[in-house]
This record gives C-alpha cells, sequence and structure tokens, in this order.
C-alpha cells in the first residue's frame, strides 16, 4: 500500500522550530497549523493506510522531497537558505504521522530525504508499507 501526500508550503526546520524550555516558537506554531489544515483533506487517504498496516508484520518507507523556490543563489550554488535537508524531516513526519492512526514513526525503517529546485515551494512525501524482514540477521 502506498499514499501520496503534497503540501504546499516549505519544509520547516527542526532548529527554529523550538525557542527556550523547548518550547515551539510562533512560527513554528502557524507553519504546524498549515500543514495540519491541509492534511485534513488527505484524512481519508490516511485512514485507509493505516487499516493496510499491521504492527506486527509491517513498517514503512518514507520519501520525502522538499521543492524549493530558492535553493540555488545567483551565482548557481546551493543556498545556505535552503536549509539542511536533515533538519526538514521532524516537524514534516510529526504532521503526517499525527494523521495515521495506530502508526508511530518508530514504524519507519527507511527514509529518503532530498531537496530540489522547483518552480512552487512544497512537500511531497510518499509512504509504503513493507513486509517486515524478521529472519535476516546483520552480524
Amino acid at each position: 500500500m502506498k499514499l501520496s501526500i503534497i503540501i504546499a508550503g516549505r519544509g520547516f526546520s527542526v532548529n527554529a522550530a523550538y525557542g527556550r524550555n523547548h518550547a515551539l516558537t510562533a512560527a513554528a506554531r502557524r507553519w504546524k497549523l498549515q500543514f495540519h489544515k491541509q492534511m485534513i483533506m488527505r484524512q481519508d487517504d490516511c485512514a485507509l493506510f493505516s487499516r493496510s498496516f499491521n504492527p506486527f508484520e509491517h513498517c514503512v518507507k518514507v520519501t520525502i522531497t522538499n521543492r524549493m523556490i530558492n535553493l540555488l543563489t545567483k551565482d548557481g550554488r546551493i543556498s545556505h537558505a535552503s536549509v539542511d535537508v536533515d533538519n526538514l524531516n521532524k516537524l514534516t513526519l510529526d504532521g503526517v504521522f499525527s494523521f495515521l492512526p495506530g502508526i508511530d514513526d518508530c514504524a519507519i525503517t527507511s527514509l529518503i530525504s532530498s531537496k530540489i529546485r522547483a518552480k512552487d515551494d512544497s512537500i511531497a512525501v510518499d509512504l509504503e508499507i513493507l513486509t517486515q524482514d524478521r529472519d535476516s540477521l546483520q552480524p
């Protein structure tokens, strides 16, 4: 089972999300609210995905593509303003998994994250339910 979600807007860096006492900043709270409003439109798809998931048999593969207008500087280098790709994952994953009843984000066994140049800022999140490989052990 697969689920693909597109969220309009830029990802939010975990570095900018928390202030003193580990409280969310006002900007992070606004971002989460906008993310939540867009996820509501996918609530039925998320429920169907969740019903297909068995925590004793399955794990989740996640691919996040951060599409960015300002990925490059005027001289063609990757912009510091585009944020470290790994810092864009936390709030996105928390936002998506809050709509997947019965699936905790600890079920993620594969995470592919990228940022690409695009005409509009958006976040593409692809989730796939995989069967757990219980027989193989790495030395």
